[in-house]
Formats: C-alpha cells, structure tokens, sequence
C-alpha cells in the first residue's frame, strides 16, 4: 500500500512537470512567432519606404542648409521627433560631423533641424492637401538646419536623413 502511494505521487510529480514544460514550450512558440511577425512586418515597412533628394541649398553664409526631399515609397512618414538627421561638413575648425536635435520651432537653433513644410510641389511652396502633417506618397518635405561652426565655402559635405523605420536617404552637396 505504501508503495502505491508512493507511485501515485511520483506519476502526479511527473505529470504537473511535463505539464510544465509543455506550457512554456507553448509560450516560447508563441512569442517566437509573434517576434517573426513584427520582424516580417517591419521588414516590409523598410522596403516599402524610399526617398529622393530634390536638391540641397546653403544659406546665411552656412550657418543653415534646407533640403528638399520627396517621398518616393508607399509607406507614410510620419513622426519626425524620432527621425536622425547627421551632418558631415568641412568647417573653418576642420571637419564637423554632427547630430542635428529635431525641434518644432520654425527657427531652429544653432545645432537642431526643423521640418520646414510638407508639399505637393516644394519648389512651388504648393501645401499638402492630404493628411496635412504627414508625408504621404509623392509629397515632398524641406527640411531646415541651422549648423554652428558654419559650412565652409569650398568644401564638400554630406547629411543623412534616417526616418523612424530606419530607412536612411544620403545627400551629398558642395557649397
């Protein structure tokens, strides 16, 4: 009798242990495939996005560069306080290579960038009509950046622009 005892307890030890196991194993699937999921989701989103620079402009005496991009992908852009804007010039000092702050002033200061405005057409200054505040497909955007020390004239130079998805566009420019 004893052992009978005995035995049951061990097959029930048994079983709540497999049992156990069988839920976390269950768990683990369902957090790798929901893992695969968001991964093939923004996978997606990345090769959906695409930009091309229209042109880039140096002002007040390179203290300030505006570039005109348009919105090339399907994906919307949208959210611009988590877009990177890196800045590679050549400076009186030597060569400058910055990380530009996003500011919602339309005057940024020394060392942020600013989104400028949203168009159909930025070398009209043609305003978005659709979804305003977002660049959708074939819209174009100008951003504005105020630099410090100033570009300077000759030199070669490069800004990257990386929007939220991690899709980055590459400029390059002389002054």
């Amino acid at each position: 009798m004893a052992n009978l005892f005995v035995a049951v307890v061990t097959v029930a030890i048994v079983l709540a242990a497999m049992s156990g196991l069988a839920r976390g194993a269950v768990l683990s699937q369902s957090t790798i495939s929901d893992s695969l999921k968001t991964s093939r989701d923004q996978t997606g989103e990345i090769a959906r996005t695409a930009m091309s620079s229209l042109g880039t402009s140096v002002l007040l005496a390179g203290s300030e560069v505006e570039v005109s991009v348009r919105n090339d992908g399907q994906t919307p852009l949208r959210g611009f306080s988590k877009w990177d804007l890196l800045m590679t010039y050549g400076s009186a000092s030597g060569l400058e290579i910055q990380r530009l702050a996003y500011t919602t002033d339309s005057s940024p200061s020394s060392r942020e960038w600013t989104m400028k405005g949203i168009y159909e057409v930025a070398a009209s200054a043609t305003d978005e009509v659709f979804q305003p505040g977002i660049v959708n497909t074939g819209e174009e955007f100008i951003i504005k950046a105020a630099l410090s020390p100033a570009i300077l004239s000759p030199s070669d130079n490069s800004l990257v622009l990386a929007v939220d998805n991690g899709t980055a566009l590459t400029v390059t420019f002389t002054n």
